[in-house]
């Protein structure tokens, strides 16, 4: 912690010490606005924003976020006998086999159970912290300074016109999907154990070395660039991507302005999902490379346009999944489950993004009030065929084991 109790005080101070150099200096408005408008933009909204009591909030707010990362890196569930690290048990939720599917599902779930109260205090003190830290700031809620500080240039009304379309567009069509899935399936109910159509026999990869070998290839074909680029982070320490004990959790591509160099961190076990989020984050990655490569020492990463980087990655490799999947109908579910994944992709961020809204416009809510918002919320969207009954204790803590939540509030809607 001597990074967020005594670097980043400092840090907090001086940087709007700087902000208020910039600001005020009288060749600031002569810096032609296509190039620097954005960087006078972010600097006036800074200087704006900071209060010199919101310091040491600011620092006690890490304090949780360390706790929570603790907590869930050393998470574990139990699986085949033994307690398992906890990513490697979510990744048996990507069988093809339904019976494993709901087994994994379970213990999951069970985990989950073991963790709840510690997490929902950690959440209670965070939207404490952070409400105040939106007041001394001279907003209403959280929310409203959030969307300040990142200098969005669309609203809140833009949000909830964006949630309106998706209710009214995207589902219709997700439910659709998911009656043709239960319908191949024979099924009567369908659980949240089904919810994926994959029937991809076996992983695509036993090894994280497999793993970068079939990705590097993906990529190189993809450009020679990204190949070389995923070649170098390989060669110099840069990718960290097995689940172990103890590990922090997640996965988060990070950029080094000094080394010019971008680093990958992940929990992966052997899934679909992991080649495919391998994938997402070198498009994090290979964009991180293209900004360190200009001329000039600054950059806004706004996470709503690193995302069409990351995602667009996926869709660009979706032709190359047959480094993996080399028979004819291994690679056509395989690009199925992809595609269905990115349909998903417009429904799983904005409940979290309706879910954070709520949150932090109701500082005061209970923890029970909190579980039940979510459970609301996924039954709305992602959950709406899904049948919860006697799931719905589970269902309703499906928030605790997201790091958005905790350590990114309000990050973006698609992010």
């Amino acid at each position: 912690m001597h990074d967020q109790t005594v670097i980043q005080p400092i840090l907090l101070k001086y940087g709007a010490q700087m902000d208020q150099k910039f600001c005020g200096c009288p060749f600031t408005p002569m810096l032609d606005d296509r190039r620097y408008g954005r960087m006078k933009q972010v600097r006036a909204t800074g200087l704006q924003l900071f209060r010199e009591e919101n310091i040491p909030l600011q620092v006690r707010e890490q304090e949780p976020v360390a706790r929570y990362n603790e907590i869930i890196g050393g998470l574990t569930a139990h699986w085949e006998g033994q307690d398992k690290p906890y990513p490697q048990v979510v990744a048996q939720m990507d069988s093809p086999h339904r019976e494993i599917r709901e087994a994994a599902w379970r213990s999951v779930q069970q985990a989950r159970r073991s963790i709840k109260d510690e997490v929902a205090r950690i959440m209670d003190e965070l939207v404490q912290l952070r409400h105040q830290i939106a007041l001394n700031a001279g907003f209403d809620n959280y929310r409203d300074d959030v969307f300040c500080e990142k200098n969005r240039e669309y609203t809140v009304a833009d949000c909830y016109s964006f949630h309106q379309a998706v209710e009214r567009y995207v589902i219709p069509a997700w439910d659709r999907l998911a009656k043709q899935l239960q319908q191949s399936l024979g099924i009567d109910s369908y659980h949240p154990w089904v919810t994926t159509p994959c029937t991809l026999s076996k992983p695509p990869f036993s090894t994280v070395e497999e793993l970068m070998d079939g990705v590097e290839t993906m990529l190189r074909c993809t450009a020679p660039d990204f190949g070389d680029k995923f070649a170098h982070m390989r060669a110099h320490g840069l990718l960290d991507l097995e689940s172990r004990n103890g590990k922090a959790p997640g996965r988060f591509c990070d950029f080094f302005g000094y080394s010019k160099n971008t680093f990958v961190f992940a929990n992966f076990s052997p899934s679909f999902f992991a080649l495919i989020a391998l994938i997402h984050k070198m498009g994090h990655a290979v964009n991180g490379y293209l900004q360190i490569r200009d001329e000039y020492e600054w950059t806004d990463l706004r996470a709503e346009v690193a995302e069409l980087y990351s995602h667009g990655m996926e869709l660009l490799c979706l032709d190359k999944l047959g480094e993996f999947y080399h028979d004819e109908s291994s690679l056509k579910a395989a690009q199925r489950e992809e595609l269905h994944r990115s349909l998903n992709m417009l429904i799983g961020p904005l409940s979290g993004d309706i879910f954070q809204h709520w949150m932090y416009t109701h500082p005061s809510h209970t923890s029970a009030e909190r579980d039940a918002k979510y459970f609301e919320i996924i039954q709305r969207f992602g959950g709406h065929p899904v049948d919860y009954r006697g799931l719905e204790e589970e269902a309703s803590i499906g928030w605790i084991d997201s790091i958005h939540f905790i350590a990114f509030a309000c990050a973006a809607c698609l992010g």
